[in-house]
């Protein structure tokens, strides 16, 4: 499974994710863990409750299985998820 991510130092990056990753009950854990963390609201438009994805930044890639919650961010799956990264 890959993720693309706009890079720091190309106009793209390939980020490998191990496959399970985002059926692990570690990630669902971290995930409802971010939701909380953030009281469940969007950091890009600020919309509170409904479905949100939980988007990792750049820098969480490089830490899978340990990433910082502050590294994860909640957004708008179809709307904020699909603009652009934070």
């Amino acid at each position: 499974h890959v993720r693309i991510i706009p890079g720091y130092t190309s106009r793209r990056m390939f980020t490998p994710v191990p496959k399970g990753y985002y059926e692990s009950a570690w990630w669902k854990q971290r995930r409802m863990e971010a939701l909380r963390y953030y009281e469940f609201t969007c950091q890009r438009c600020g919309k509170k409750g409904g479905p949100l994805d939980v988007h990792h930044t750049p820098e969480a890639y490089q830490q899978l299985w340990k990433e910082p919650l502050r590294l994860l961010k909640p957004l708008c799956p179809r709307r904020c998820h699909k603009k652009g990264r934070i």
